[in-house]
This record gives structure tokens, C-alpha cells and sequence, in this order.
């Protein structure tokens, strides 16, 4: 209940009271659009976190599909004539690789890989083609573009 007193005061204050009510409804309003902006900042903000995380992840396997890739076209230069059958098979591992792994390989990559390859496919069919300065030149290209 209310007593006497406080009737009277409210009565007398009323202009005083009537603003400090717009005033705390003021605030009130400010604040409930200031957290709904801070939940608006932070759906934002875990939004870009995911697509960073994922660029990062795609990039990380990107790098690292590359990196096998290098290293298993490396390994072809060190077969000789005598080894046809398992040049073959190496040939055949990497394609089976590239196709596995082709949505981290980009397209200039590819092209100097199947070049590359090509190029072993050839020697296969008449080992006197074998020119390991060819062989460094197109491995240099994979460098330079992977390195880009």
C-alpha cells in the first residue's frame, strides 16, 4: 500500500516522474537494440570464423595433395630402361592419385602433371626419348606454379 506522503509527493512530481519515464524507456529501448546488434555481430562474426576455418582447411589439403603429388612425379625420374612394367604401374598410381585428389589440384598444376606424364608415356615406348633436362624443366614449371 501506499502511504499519504508518497501519494502526494507522486501527485506534486508528476511532470518529473512522466519524464524519468521516458527517459528509462529511452534506455530501455537503446539497450534491447544494442544487444540485439551484439547478437547480430556475433552470428557475424562466427559466420566469417567458419569460412575462414574452412578456406584454411581446404587450402592446408590443397598444399599437402601437392606436395604428394611433387614428390610421387619425382620418383619417376629415377627408372631406367630395365624398369618398364613398374614405370607403368607408378604411372598408373599417380593418375589414380591425381583422380582421387582433383579438387585440390588446380588446373595449371594439372596441366604440367599429365605433361609430365605424357611425357613418361613416351619413354616408355622408346627409352632414348628419356631427357632428364626435360624432366627438371617441367618439374621447375610444378615449382614455380605451386609456389605462386
Amino acid at each position: 500500500m501506499i502511504d499519504e506522503k508518497t501519494l502526494e509527493y507522486l501527485v506534486q512530481n508528476f511532470d518529473k516522474i512522466e519524464k524519468l519515464i521516458y527517459i528509462l524507456i529511452a534506455v530501455l529501448v537503446l539497450n534491447i537494440l544494442s544487444v540485439l546488434f551484439k547478437f547480430f555481430l556475433d552470428y557475424r562474426l562466427k559466420e566469417r570464423e567458419k569460412n575462414i576455418y574452412r578456406k584454411n582447411l581446404i587450402a592446408n589439403n590443397t598444399i599437402s595433395v601437392q606436395e604428394k603429388l611433387y614428390l610421387l612425379l619425382d620418383e619417376l625420374t629415377l627408372f631406367d630402361g630395365n624398369e618398364q612394367a613398374e614405370l607403368l604401374q607408378k604411372i598408373s598410381e599417380i593418375e589414380k592419385f591425381i583422380t582421387k585428389n582433383k579438387l585440390y589440384l588446380e588446373k595449371e598444376i594439372l596441366k604440367i602433371t599429365y605433361k609430365y606424364l605424357d611425357y613418361f608415356k613416351s619413354v616408355l615406348t622408346d627409352f632414348r626419348k628419356k631427357d632428364y633436362k626435360k624432366e627438371m624443366e617441367i618439374l621447375e614449371q610444378y615449382v614455380k606454379k605451386f609456389n605462386k
